[in-house]
């Protein structure tokens, strides 16, 4: 199947599990019907609309909404078992978020525990009502013991909408604050080192470290507060408690992370209170090579977790002046393991890590600002770190990095974007590759151009790429 694949939430409260009889599948998506009642979308023959729902009058038509019972190919199997519906054309998919179903099975195989008593086969269409109905059926049977936990699951990891690419146009949106003016209002920044997105709060972070601030803003960039803590680093941990709350994670000049919960943490902001951390890993003022301290932690990146380790989200750190990744619990920031603790025999080698990120499949890029290029990190089959791949070190200016200090990865279109400091510029890799996609900027303060570029952050669902432009002491929306 070639559809994109999405996930929606009930129509019932987001907090409850669905039952056992709502779950099904609809263009390898998961679609929950809280209520059973679920309009499927426009169909090309007459623009008809269809629906679960099985209360219909005379006509057949759904006595709430009016539209026509959904067609379906396939039928009940055994009580408390679930049958997925069959896939409809992509123009009648519901909006919708993503999860593959290759994520689907990929769930059964780790969890055979909960997916011991399910079966998966694919199933011919009945005959098709026209080409632009056209079905290929995918029929998964089922036990009702597998729907809470998966659908709880990727909940949790896919909530969202269906993730957008950067364009690589650089076509120049917008730009927040004064170019080469900083200031203390609440337009304006002093040197924005760090950006981040909470999507579930619809909240943009700006780090101002020049003025010892974290500016807050919505996702159309309207001023919301002011958090006053001299973070250095941003993270965003989305749903830490299963409620949609998002957690922010911030590293700081006294060595040490710290995790809030986000919303907590704006209202506190809002009424001048003081808002408690949940968790603080690292020793205060005290820098360290032991395994509770960190030198100059920095950029972080969040993961929901391995078969290793039961799928426990984790918080990879980069320890830049230790030259390590050190990778934490995010439920208590307790360390689990490090990356680069002994080169000798790992053969991995870091010189100033400064950010990180994770591609689609799972690998971790490590971004050196003082070794002038970005490392690709596995695990391998012995459950050993290796580095499979390095990019920046190679001859001629175009394709070198002087001093990079961030990368972004796009998920969509498997690209890396740094943020090529000393160059003043933003430079695209192909992931697999290594090879120049392409180029953007110089030195100077016009709109295509930037002044010591510090952070990058992807708006994975608008497309649009926000870029810290440290000395010019603002932030440049490209689309």
């Amino acid at each position: 199947m070639t559809s994109a694949s999405t996930l929606t939430p009930s129509a019932a409260s987001a907090d409850e599990p669905p039952s056992p009889s709502s779950l099904t599948i609809i263009d390898s998506s998961i679609v929950v019907n809280g209520d059973d009642h679920e309009r499927i979308g426009n169909k090309t023959n007459g623009n008809v609309q269809h629906c679960t729902s099985s209360t219909m009058d005379q006509k057949g038509h759904c006595s709430r909404c009016g539209a026509s019972r959904k067609r379906s190919n396939t039928r009940p199997i055994m009580q408390n078992v679930t049958t997925v519906a069959t896939r409809q054309s992509s123009r009648s998919a519901p909006p919708s978020y993503p999860i593959s179903s290759r994520d689907f099975i990929n769930y059964l195989r780790q969890n055979k525990e909960i997916a011991k008593n399910v079966t998966v086969r694919l199933v011919r269409p009945i005959e098709p009502v026209s080409i632009a109905e056209e079905e290929e059926a995918v029929t998964l049977t089922l036990d009702a013991s597998i729907i809470n936990p998966f659908y709880n699951a990727l909940k949790e990891k896919m909530r969202g909408t269906v993730l957008k690419p950067f364009s690589l146009e650089f076509s120049i949106e917008n730009s927040i604050g004064k170019t080469r003016a900083s200031g203390k209002t609440n337009d304006m920044f002093y040197c924005p080192c760090d950006i981040a997105i909470s999507y579930n709060s619809s909240t943009i972070l700006v780090l101002d470290m020049g003025n010892n601030r974290i500016q807050v803003f919505t996702t159309g960039w309207r001023y919301r507060t002011t958090i006053n803590l001299p973070a250095k680093h941003l993270c965003i941990e989305p749903n830490f408690d299963g409620k949609k709350n998002d957690a922010l994670i911030i590293s700081c000049n006294d060595h040490c992370i710290y995790k809030y919960d986000l919303e907590k943490l704006i209202a506190c902001s809002k009424n001048g209170q003081k808002c408690d951390f949940i968790w603080r890993a690292g020793t205060p003022n005290s820098k360290g090579k032991s395994p509770n301290q960190f030198n100059l932690p920095s950029g972080m990146v969040c993961s929901n977790g391995n078969k290793e380790n039961n799928f426990e989200r984790i918080l990879y750190v980069c320890d830049c002046n230790n030259n390590r990744v050190q990778i934490l619990r995010t439920s208590n920031g307790n360390l689990l393991e490090s990356i680069g603790e002994t080169p000798e025999v790992d053969s991995i080698f870091f010189k100033g890590p400064w950010s990180i990120d994770l591609n689609a499949r799972g690998e971790v890029i490590v971004c050196e600002v003082d070794g002038h290029r970005l490392q690709t990190l596995v695990k391998n089959d012995s459950g050993n770190w290796t580095s499979i791949q390095t990019f920046g070190i190679i001859s001629g200016y175009s394709s070198s990095f002087n001093h990079p200090r961030s990368i972004v990865i796009d998920k969509v279109r498997n690209n890396i974007i740094v943020c090529d400091q000393d160059n003043n510029r933003i430079v695209s890799l192909n992931n697999t590759t290594g090879d120049v996609v392409q180029i953007f900027g110089s030195a100077g303060r016009r709109m295509d151009q930037f002044f010591k570029p510090f952070s990058l952050c992807l708006n994975e669902f608008s497309g649009e790429l926000y870029v810290a432009d440290f000395c010019n002491h603002r932030v440049q929306i490209f689309k």
